[in-house]
C-alpha cells in the first residue's frame, strides 16, 4: 500500500501538481504520515551511515601516520575513536585535507585534522584510543626465580604493551644465559630488571653486611632476600639485631649499607 502510494506521489508530482496538494490526496487516505516517518528514517540511515564512514576513514588515516612515525615491523596498532567534534563527524572523506600525528603514541593519543567545513578550512584536535602491540619474548614455561635461561625458555609473541617504556626485553638473545630474579609464568613478558647476568649473593645466603662512618667499619652477618648480582641492591635481614637493611652487592656474599629500613 505504502510502495504504491509512494509511485502515485511520483506520478501526481510530475504531472504538475503541486508536492502540497499531492500531500493532501496522500494525507486523506492516511498515508503521508507513514511516507513522512519513511523518508524520516531512511534520512537517519544515510546520516549515520556518512558518519560510520568518515570514522572509519579517519582511523585508517591515524593508522597511516603511526606506522610512518613507527619502527618498522616492531609495532602493531588498532584504534578507535575517543572523541571527534560534531562537525567533523559530518564531514565527508573528501573534506578531509591532513591528518598527523600531534603528541607522542600513548593510550590516548592526540591527532590534529585539516577539514573543510562550509568552504573554510578548519583544524582541530581530535583524541584516538591507542593499543599496541609488540612481538617479544614471553616465557614458555614457568621459569622459577634463579634458575638460568636457556634456550627454548622463551618464545616471541604479540602482546599489548601499552604502557612499555623500554623496561621490556625484546629480543631473546638478550637472555639466554642469564639469571632470572623472579619467577614468571608461562606468557610473561621479561623485564630488563628481571635478568641478572651472573648472581654473587642468593636469597637465604648468609651475607657479610659492612657498615662504614668517617672512617670506621663494622661488620655483621645478615641473610639475604633477594638474589643479585654485582652492584645491585638487595634486601637483608639480621636475626641479631631484629632488623632490615638494603645494601648495594660489593663481591661474592658482601654487601656494603645503604640504609636501615
Amino acid at each position: 500500500m505504502i510502495l504504491m502510494a509512494i509511485a502515485n506521489f511520483g506520478l501526481m508530482t510530475a504531472q504538475g501538481e503541486s508536492v502540497s496538494e499531492a500531500e493532501m490526496q496522500l494525507e486523506s487516505i492516511g498515508i503521508y504520515s507513514e511516507l513522512r516517518v519513511f523518508n524520516q528514517d531512511r534520512l537517519r540511515v544515510d546520516s549515520l551511515t556518512d558518519q560510520t564512514n568518515i570514522v572509519e576513514y579517519i582511523s585508517e588515516r591515524a593508522l597511516d601516520e603511526l606506522y610512518e612515525r613507527s619502527e618498522g615491523g616492531v609495532y602493531r596498532f588498532s584504534v578507535t575513536p575517543r572523541w571527534l567534534p560534531g562537525s567533523l563527524t559530518q564531514a565527508s572523506p573528501e573534506q578531509i585535507l591532513n591528518l598527523r600525528l600531534k603528541s607522542s603514541i600513548e593510550r590516548y593519543t592526540v591527532f590534529e585534522v585539516a577539514y573543510l567545513h562550509r568552504n573554510r578550512r578548519q583544524t582541530v584536535e581530535i583524541q584516538l584510543s591507542v593499543d599496541i602491540e609488540r612481538e617479544i619474548p614471553v616465557a614458555s614455561r614457568r621459569i622459577m626465580n634463579g634458575d638460568v635461561i636457556e634456550e627454548g625458555d622463551f618464545e616471541l609473541r604479540w602482546i599489548s604493551v601499552p604502557h612499555d617504556r623500554g623496561q621490556l626485553v625484546s629480543s631473546e638473545n638478550e637472555l639466554i644465559g642469564k639469571t632470572i630474579r623472579r619467577t614468571l609464568v608461562p606468557g610473561q613478558p621479561v623485564r630488563h630488571a628481571d635478568v641478572s647476568s651472573n648472581l654473587l649473593i642468593e636469597a637465604g645466603d648468609e651475607v657479610q653486611l659492612i657498615f662504614e662512618n668517617n672512617g670506621i667499619q663494622i661488620q655483621i652477618s645478615v641473610e639475604a632476600r633477594q638474589s643479585g648480582a654485582q652492584d645491585e641492591e638487595i634486601s637483608l635481614y639480621s636475626h641479631e639485631t631484629r632488623r632490615r637493611y638494603q645494601g648495594v652487592i660489593s663481591g661474592p656474599g658482601v654487601a656494603k649499607w645503604i640504609r636501615t629500613i
